[in-house]
């Protein structure tokens, strides 16, 4: 890659030079996600940096992300004669290994075919939903000198967006959402696209607000509705907030919910499922008594994990501005009353989705003092913020508890799940944005494994925000598996031994904050988010490790039953 690096140098482009592959491919991923050109490019070396990078490469890939991974290859002469990280004609064959992780990656093998196969994998890349593509470079190919290179004056010339609507099938599921008594409109990540544009997001709130529809969200797309909306039920799946299992679950079959609208969302095991138990996932409770419409622009994702009534193969926002449109004239049905009453016992008689309590332990914060100091201070954020959250007991604290209201926004990875996104992926998007706070929530094994990339924050002077949960355990892991075998004592099982956080991160150039107690939170949040400064801020917060977030007290009533 020797080659590219060097016309880079000159290029005028910003390279950043990640600590760890993984964490490079999380920070292009983190880019893509708040850049309004919604696309993130990583370049690593053959071999063991091709290796590394995959997991972050696959993680945007099934988060539907649109990213570019160019890996480097050794000169073609070498194919075969067992030559340094050699990774196309030998045993490891990255290429292969690319193909079978995200479906898209080619080996430019000469300049002849480097202008259609990378125009294609940038083509496959930037498609909707966002893909992951890989090119393979060998490096005597980068060094060829092409003959002509013809570049398009507009993105129409070689790649078309989606812009359909299906305007019978909006019909269609508008008759069965205003015929419903109790119908529920239920956003994925899909939506996040459209509705970052303020006119399709109040075209859908308008909507809702004319005919008084309560609105949930999956946990990727938790905030895409305004949370602290009166029709807002905030998010449904993993750790649910309470006022989604009322509205779904009524007391009566006459209050049964009976018609559901998706709109850009697979329906997977996390977005449909309260709890961590693998074989209560799928809730059955999902499924309407009478209409489930589902609308995406990838038509294998329709039906596909729920018996639908009704799929609409279109894009997301075309189907807001119709909806918008055609139900303009139509009537308010009577049961637009019943609703919004019902909405509003179910608010005034659950508790309150953001409670604050006193730490159980001493020299500890209650997580949901946490979350609330948070959202206390989101509020008072007029352009918003980016919020991303790692894997662990950050996301059930974050999905329960944080109230996100556009424009910040909430990210999260799911669909893999992997420890050390949001660690890395936060300096990413503080690179893409840098005016706005870009705020990262993760546990203290997580940043571990990539906290290093504080120290490349600190070079590029990318003020980003660690907020880490110090309980010195994978507690996730410990809770989980007291979970399955309770008559054990798996407490700190996964012990990580005390390391010093905050020496830790002020070593790789941070700014820290140590918070042993909640009355120190709110000042430690306002001062790591709200100061002026080029330095990267950390905030440890010392957490009971035996609290758990809402992860395992479910009932479900699963689509595919089984034993636990």
């Amino acid at each position: 890659m020797v080659y590219v690096l060097d016309e880079l140098r000159g290029s005028g482009l910003t390279y950043v030079l990640p600590r760890h592959e993984s964490g490079g491919a999380y920070m292009a991923d983190g880019y893509a996600r708040v850049h309004e050109n919604g696309f993130g490019v990583i370049i690593v070396p053959a071999g063991p940096g091709a290796t590394n990078a995959i997991t972050g490469v696959l993680n945007a890939h099934y988060s539907g992300t649109s990213l570019l991974a160019v890996t480097s290859e050794v000169g073609r002469a070498y194919f075969g004669k067992g030559f340094l990280q050699e990774g196309v004609d030998c045993e490891l064959d990255v290429r292969a290994v690319y193909q079978a992780a995200n479906g898209h990656s080619v080996l430019v093998d000469d300049a002849a075919n480097f202008s259609t196969l990378f125009q294609q994998a940038l083509r496959d890349a930037r498609s909707v939903p966002g893909v992951a593509a890989h090119v393979s470079l060998p490096v005597d190919v980068s060094r060829q000198e092409l003959a002509t290179v013809h570049f398009p004056v507009s993105t129409d010339q070689y790649r078309v967006v989606p812009a359909s609507s299906d305007p019978h099938g909006v019909e269609v599921a508008l008759d069965s959402m205003l015929t419903a008594d109790w119908p529920l409109i239920f956003l994925g990540n899909g939506c996040r696209r459209a509705l970052r544009d303020q006119a399709v997001r109040d075209q859908l709130i308008e909507f809702a607000e004319r005919f008084d529809i309560p609105v949930m969200t999956t946990p990727g797309g938790k905030g895409l509705f305004p949370e602290s909306h009166r029709l807002s039920l905030r998010n449904y799946g993993l750790s649910c907030n309470p006022w989604t299992e009322a509205y779904l679950r009524a007391p009566n079959e006459e209050n049964r919910y009976d018609a559901l609208l998706v709109l850009g969302s697979g329906l997977g095991q996390l977005a449909t499922s309260p709890t961590l138990w693998p074989t209560l996932s799928w809730d059955r409770q999902l499924i309407p008594t009478t209409s489930f419409i589902q609308v995406d622009l990838d038509q294998s994702a329709i039906g596909r994990a729920f018996p639908v009534t009704q799929g609409i193969v279109a894009d997301v926002g075309r189907v807001v501005q119709a909806l918008h449109e055609q139900s303009r004239h139509r009537p308010v049905p009577y049961s637009a009353t019943q609703r919004r009453q019902r909405i509003e016992g179910i608010k005034s008689g659950l508790p309150r989705p953001d409670p604050r309590r006193a730490a159980d332990r001493p020299d500890t914060v209650e997580p949901t003092d946490l979350t609330a100091a948070v959202n206390d201070i989101l509020r008072d954020l007029e352009n918003g913020a980016h919020v991303f959250v790692d894997s662990g007991n950050c996301v059930g604290w974050s999905l329960r508890y944080l109230r996100i209201d556009p424009p910040t926004e909430f990210h999260i990875s799911l669909a893999m799940g992997p420890m050390g996104f949001a660690v890395s992926a936060v300096v990413g998007a503080k690179l893409a944005k840098p005016d706005l706070p870009c705020i990262a929530i993760t546990g203290d094994a997580a940043f571990l494994m990539h906290g290093s990339e504080v120290s490349t924050a600190a070079v590029h002077k990318a003020p980003a925000v660690w907020i880490v949960l110090h309980d010195n355990t994978h507690a996730m892991a410990d809770q989980g598996l007291a979970a399955y075998f309770p008559d054990k004592d798996w407490n700190h099982f996964y012990n990580i031994g005390r390391p010093d956080l905050a020496a830790y991160a002020a070593a790789l150039g941070a700014k820290t904050w140590s918070v042993t107690a909640s009355g120190e939170l709110r000042r430690a949040l306002e001062e790591a988010i709200m100061q002026d400064g080029p330095e990267p801020r950390v905030v440890v917060v010392a957490v009971d490790p035996t609290r758990e977030p809402p992860y395992w007290d479910y009932d479900a009533v699963p689509l595919v039953p089984g034993q636990r």
